[in-house]
């Protein structure tokens, strides 16, 4: 019995057995059989030589993040076609070397977009189909005077803050709904919120104000978002609570906003341009998050924060179980600040995290007492300066 690719002895003598190596001799006793299937071995291997070709080109422009224009000539002397063998020195024009082709490329292989012609971060996000149909049916249902709270959370879940705004400049990328509500019960329970007073910083459209104001009732709380179309949307979303247009870092501006038990917030992360320049009251390092932190410290008694998770000094999510992890940049805050990151209650947040649009990113809920600061660092409070 032949094998597909010719390599057995047609007529095993081995007990019914067929042995690759001891049936090789025995194959060219059938001429023309055997040079047919010969060719097909070597058919084969050329054409999975030819595919594993393609698939390091793609992959070599999403690595190098192309920089070529649309219809460029690509040297293929710099590029193996195999796993033995290099082309001949030669060029030819190359039908894949456009942008959109190396955006596409990148995101597949990084997880991000790739950069080409245009500088990082100077794109918007390129929604699927289905994507940019839900975002509409959003944006109808913002036309509407009054939403009932099922329209709110399907905008909440759909509404996409990559469609009209370049979101990685910002760092922009909204809490999922579900991690929203998860977040809100950080804030601690009490019998009766009256009177107590919760501020979210970098607000976005007010998904973790909504969720506050729902598992809070009767609280009162402050959203502060830099973004007017974000804070116009915010205001129709979650009505009930007080919106302010200002950057969060202005501490002076948010100092005069009075004092709040406590802070909520999915600051941006890492080194976002639209933080560039600003400073933190004790934290002088470049991470957004961080930012965010030090300043809500100034103006609240607590402050519960979704962040990247190598920057909350533990592992939690995802894993098997907590573990502390202090990268290098988490122990240059707390030596700066004098503040230390907790887990809290304790949820996992990788529950959702298929629902982040256009990212995927590892985050804690991370919580943390500023009132239990181990110093005062470099300029003390603000609050005890104009005392």
């Amino acid at each position: 019995m032949h094998s597909r690719l010719g390599i057995f002895d047609p007529a095993p003598t081995n007990g019914g057995k067929q042995s690759a190596l001891s049936s090789l001799p025995s194959r060219n006793k059938a001429i023309g059989l055997g040079q047919q299937r010969e060719s097909d071995v070597v058919f084969a291997y050329l054409f999975y030589a030819r595919i594993h070709a393609l698939s390091r080109i793609a992959k070599g422009f999403a690595t190098r993040a192309f920089q070529g224009q649309p219809g460029q000539s690509l040297p293929v002397s710099s590029l193996r076609c195999g796993p033995h063998q290099r082309p001949p020195s030669r060029t030819i024009p190359f039908p894949f070397a456009t942008p959109d082709f190396a955006s596409r490329a990148g995101a597949m292989a990084h997880g991000a977009h790739a950069q080409h012609t245009k500088p990082r971060g100077t794109a918007m996000a390129k929604l699927t189909k289905q994507e940019s149909r839900n975002h509409q049916a959003a944006m109808e249902l913002l036309d509407k005077d009054v939403l009932t709270d099922d329209e709110k959370e399907f905008v909440f879940a759909n509404y996409h803050e990559g469609a009209n705004t370049i979101n990685g400049d910002a760092g922009a990328f909204f809490t999922p709904l579900d991690l929203a509500w998860e977040a809100a019960l950080e804030l601690g329970t009490a019998p009766d919120n009256t009177g107590r007073r919760i501020i979210d910083l970098c607000a976005g459209i007010g998904v973790l104000a909504y969720t506050t104001l729902l598992r809070h009732r009767g609280a009162d709380v402050t959203c502060v978002e830099i973004n007017p179309e974000y804070v116009r949307i915010g205001k129709k979303l979650v009505p009930e609570a007080t919106w302010i247009c200002m950057d969060v870092t202005d501490v002076e501006a948010l100092r005069k906003l009075g004092r709040f038990h406590s802070a909520i917030s999915n600051p941006p992360f890492g080194r976002v341009r639209t933080f560039r320049g600003s400073e933190g009251v004790r934290y002088h390092g470049g991470e957004a998050e961080f930012k965010v932190i030090d300043v809500a410290s100034e103006i609240a008694d607590e402050g519960v924060f979704i962040i990247p998770q190598q920057s909350s000094g533990f592992q939690y999510s995802g894993v098997q179980c907590f573990e502390r992890r202090e990268s290098d940049k988490y122990k240059a805050f707390c030596e700066q600040t004098g503040l230390a990151l907790d887990i809290g209650m304790g949820i996992d947040t990788s529950f959702c995290a298929e629902s982040w649009k256009g990212v995927k990113p590892v985050v804690e809920l991370a919580c943390v007492d500023f009132r239990d600061r181990d110093c005062t660092g470099e300029q003390g409070s603000l609050f005890e300066a104009v005392a």
